[in-house]
């Protein structure tokens, strides 16, 4: 956090509707807290880690707002994976290497933003397996100097991430159930846990509108965020959008190196050189009397992550156009919607959606978001459903897909001119099929539909997405009206059909010289597409 800026980034907006919000937000917190102390009745964490809690700031809200938008947002991983697969596998053109291996087939158009896309993986050739394993396995996360020798670590890919959601109009429910709304968010337990359920009543002053009642999950330290909850009259869930939010650039460096940072001082950009944005830290380990000094700097696009470690270093060697001369260097800056300084402005859109009375007032606020980006399926008490992309996404001038690589930084030419925001987002309300589906998918075909915004192509495989759909059309074809207890059974379901058994037909013909691997493949190859707890090919 401290080396991306998340928490630099939280300082006092000179808005005094925020700075009174969240001040009295803080006090609150803090009243709890020296009660709680004053009764010898602080959590358990706190005696077993035998600390005590200092007092909240308004900083400390807003850092949070932060560090929730980073972790729910997504892109700069692709691009140095990408690079990193392309230096391993070797050849000129790097684009050649995503379109063989990350291209995408369109399947049949679901309507709307309930798209599914069907993927081809181009498993037939057993480089593509070799090469990425070759990555993954090349990192070294216990090195002394933390810098991992690999692409594993932060970007390694998380299993079983992955989040579902739809809503159902009643046309389609059993009588009495009105609308329907489903959501499974996917995520891992932790300690301390990230989101936490609430339920909230309270009451303005006489004949005023600041009434709240509403029930989620909430973050601690957010006011007001519920994903998922409801009010009485509007119910939302949530998906992550797998938007491309963030890109990543290759900055050159000048000069002698800064003993601060590990590389110069100095950088180009457009023809010129320019000096990084230095920020120094201290950080208090337990242990230690000293507190851990550490630098961090920023160029004119945003922090340099390639000093963090984690096997950032490797995606970018053998790049093109390597520096000539000795004094040059590489690092690699990302940029992100999240970096701005309007985030605060999540806070009221928020306010907002908890007062929201219907699924279209509920939408309209959602469509405010600045970031994250999520995907919003809406049901209210009324009889509507609703859909929408929620945050902005960055308008770029450089053609869809060259960010799925690191950027030029030193030129200058790859830059954002705007954000897609507000209902120019995908969106929809009471869809002619009479439900919405999202699982992380591509929410809108752009080959068929007349959408003129790009949105990036980080989508995860539609075959979640695609299993739910199925199940609901297929009560929705045998005239059986749907229900929670279907809902329920659709969240159990075990069936990986689409996704698995196509995974498993792309090792057909394929050979390996491992007698472990040879016995998995040949498990898999048995497998019968279910993932129950007795599924070994699975």
């Amino acid at each position: 956090a401290k080396g991306i800026g998340l928490l630099r980034r939280s300082r006092n907006p000179n808005k005094p509707q925020v700075l009174t919000l969240l001040t009295k937000y803080v006090e609150g917190l803090n009243v709890t807290i020296a009660a709680l102390k004053k009764k010898g009745q602080l959590p358990w964490e706190f005696k077993i880690a035998k600390i005590q809690p200092r007092e909240w700031t308004v900083q400390d809200v807003l850092g949070i707002m932060y560090v929730v938008a980073f972790k729910m947002s997504f892109g700069f991983q692709a691009p140095l994976v990408r690079h990193y697969l392309h230096c391993v596998a070797g050849g000129d053109d790097p684009n050649s290497v995503y379109n063989k291996w990350f291209s995408r087939d369109t399947a049949e158009e679901v309507e709307g933003p309930e798209t599914v896309e069907s993927s081809q993986w181009h498993l037939d050739k057993e480089e593509l397996v070799q090469a990425y394993i070759r990555a993954i396995l090349s990192d070294d996360s216990n090195q002394d100097d933390g810098s991992g020798g690999g692409i594993g670590g932060i970007l390694h890919p998380q299993p079983g991430q992955g989040s579902n959601a739809w809503c159902i109009h009643p046309t389609h429910t059993a009588e009495g159930e009105g609308t329907l709304l489903a959501n499974d968010p996917h995520l891992e337990t932790g300690v301390p846990t990230f989101f936490y359920e609430s339920h909230l009543c309270s009451q303005g002053k006489s004949g005023s509108s600041d009434d709240i009642h509403f029930a989620g999950m909430t973050v601690p330290g957010f006011p007001g965020m519920v994903l998922p909850g409801h009010n009485g009259d509007v119910a939302w869930g949530v998906t992550l959008s797998m938007c491309d939010v963030e890109d990543v650039y290759v900055e050159l460096f000048v000069g002698e190196e800064d003993n601060r940072l590990g590389f110069p001082l100095h950088y180009q950009s457009q023809g010129r050189k320019k000096e990084v944005e230095v920020f120094e830290h201290e950080i208090r380990v337990a242990g230690r009397k000293e507190p851990v000094r550490y630098v961090s700097g920023n160029t004119v696009h945003g922090p340099i992550i390639s000093s963090l470690g984690h096997g950032i270093q490797p995606a970018i060697d053998n790049l093109r156009g390597a520096p000539t001369l000795p004094e040059e260097r590489y690092e690699i800056a990302f940029t992100a919607r999240h970096l701005g300084e309007d985030l605060y402005k999540n806070l009221f859109v928020f306010y907002d959606v908890l007062r929201s009375n219907s699924a279209e007032a509920a939408r309209r606020n959602f469509s405010k978001l600045i970031s994250p980006s999520l995907n919003i399926c809406i049901a209210d008490r009324f009889g509507d459903i609703a859909y929408t992309l929620a945050g902005e996404v960055p308008l770029r001038n450089t053609p869809p897909g060259s960010e799925g690589f690191p950027l030029c930084g030193w030129t200058g030419e790859a830059r954002w001119t705007g954000m897609v925001s507000g209902d120019d987002l995908p969106h929809t309300i009471n869809p002619a099929k009479g439900f919405v589906v999202s699982a992380n998918h591509k929410v809108i075909d752009f080959e068929t539909t007349e959408y003129p915004h790009y949105l990036g192509d980080l989508w995860q495989d539609p075959y979640r997405a695609q299993t739910i759909h199925d199940c609901l059309n297929a009560r929705i074809l045998s005239n059986k009206a749907l229900d929670v207890k279907t809902c329920e059974k659709i969240q159990g379901c075990v069936d990986s059909k689409d996704a698995g058994l196509e995974f498993v037909s792309h090792f057909k013909g394929m050979h390996f010289k491992d007698e472990l691997v040879r016995a998995a493949v040949k498990e898999m190859r048995a497998w019968k597409g279910e993932l129950s707890k007795d599924s070994v090919g699975g």
